[in-house]
């Protein structure tokens, strides 16, 4: 595993002075000998037993077949929830790549091209005032070289804790205390207006880079977003709803879907700050990192994503557009994804959530971990990097036998 691509949220608690729970990491790295899916089980349970987190769930394929779906520990701990296979959560910013195959669909449907300047398709233009007359494309989106930056001043005011939620336990009140407040969403369309255009609430000439479009990689949240707006200008119909009519429902992820549905409320992971339950919460970016979803819906993602890959899967699109999916450019992406020769990935994390997914595109084999554990401090991203290595290796010894 890689584990420098590990995504940081690196502001949510960084004035805060908690001290995480301690633990013997090396006892996490201790893997037991991996032969078949029985003996995976136990080292991912002893993975478990010897870790901070509070439950996982792992998804396995294996020469273009799912191999194998387990999960661990608790969706919710103080009620004594299992966390299963059918277990809800977001999956932070693994999201991007459901952005990236949303544009993928929208070239295969002629809506634009990656070459297509995005202000040929927004209803007003987006300009970097340090670059006033460069243009940017709809390909420097999914690559983050947009010159459209994250501003860590702002972004806590684009998080919200859901209505309804208690917001007087400790861990609503640890997210109050970074500004993370308790409101109505404001939707996609609104955030862009706030945050790219003067006047807007969240503007500022900070949310711009100072390097050229196209010159500098600086991984964007709401850029990413932002090219989810496109999609969504282009098509005609709110993205989320373009995401299940294209993505969701063809891959029969059946259960996936950006905003808490109440007729699931019994099936989403409980988020953890150390022991620190955390009230549900959303953020007006929802398309870069909110996708919540389960074991089962994300096993089909990933085996198609493989086939794909590897010019076996026609489900979303033809091969034209899942080679422009995974095709790597001078910034090691894709449309979105991560790219160092085969090795293709994406993770994603927000506060209570770590994540992440690979895959092998010259051996059709890849695994994805969602957690609901946090990696908002250092001693947090130890942790997690620790387990994730290990679960690595554990899988590692089920794929080669």
């Amino acid at each position: 595993m890689k584990t420098n691509v590990i995504k940081l949220f690196t502001v949510f608690f960084i004035a805060l002075s908690f001290t995480s729970c301690s633990s013997d990491d090396d006892a996490v790295t201790q893997v037991p000998d991996v032969t078949d899916a029985e003996t995976l089980t136990e080292a991912l349970q002893a993975i478990h037993n010897n870790s901070q987190v509070k439950g996982f769930t792992v998804g396995v394929v294996k020469n273009g077949t799912i191999a194998y779906q387990k999960s661990f520990g608790f969706q919710n701990v103080a009620n004594g929830v299992a966390y299963t296979n059918q277990t809800l959560q977001p999956i932070g910013s693994i999201s991007k790549t459901f952005i990236g195959a949303a544009v993928a669909k929208g070239v295969s449907l002629g809506y634009f091209t990656l070459e297509t300047p995005i202000n040929d398709v927004l209803p007003n233009a987006i300009v970097n005032p340090n670059h006033p007359n460069d243009v940017i494309k709809i390909k420097h989106l999914v690559n983050h070289t947009s010159s459209l930056v994250d501003n860590d001043e702002i972004i806590m005011d684009t998080y919200y804790i859901l209505q309804g939620e208690n917001t007087s336990t400790e861990g609503a009140s640890l997210m109050q205390q970074v500004g993370i407040s308790q409101r109505a969403p404001q939707g996609l369309a609104a955030l862009v207006n706030a945050y790219y255009y003067e006047g807007g609430d969240l503007y500022s000439t900070d949310n711009f880079s100072t390097a050229a479009v196209g010159t500098q990689a600086s991984y964007s949240n709401i850029a990413s977003s932002l090219a989810a707006y496109i999609v969504e200008v282009a098509a005609g119909m709110p993205y989320q709803d373009f995401v299940d009519q294209y993505i969701l429902t063809p891959l029969q992820m059946e259960s996936t879907g950006y905003f808490y549905n109440p007729a699931q409320q019994n099936m989403y992971a409980t988020l953890y700050f150390d022991d620190l339950a955390l009230p549900r919460y959303n953020c007006d970016s929802f398309p870069d990192g909110f996708l919540k979803t389960n074991n089962d819906d994300m096993a089909n993602y990933l085996l198609d994503m493989i086939k794909g890959a590897t010019g076996n899967s026609g489900v979303l699109f033809d091969a034209t557009y899942y080679d422009m999916l995974f095709n790597e450019d001078a910034f090691g992406h894709g449309l979105f994804w991560e790219r160092d020769g085969s090795s293709i990935s994406h993770n994603g994390s927000d506060p209570g959530l770590t994540c992440n997914l690979e895959f092998d595109a010259s051996t059709g084999s890849g695994f994805f971990i969602l957690t609901n554990y946090d990696s908002s401090t250092d001693e947090h991203v130890s942790h997690i990097i620790n387990v994730f290595e290990a679960t690595a290796v554990a899988v590692s010894g089920f794929l080669q036998h």
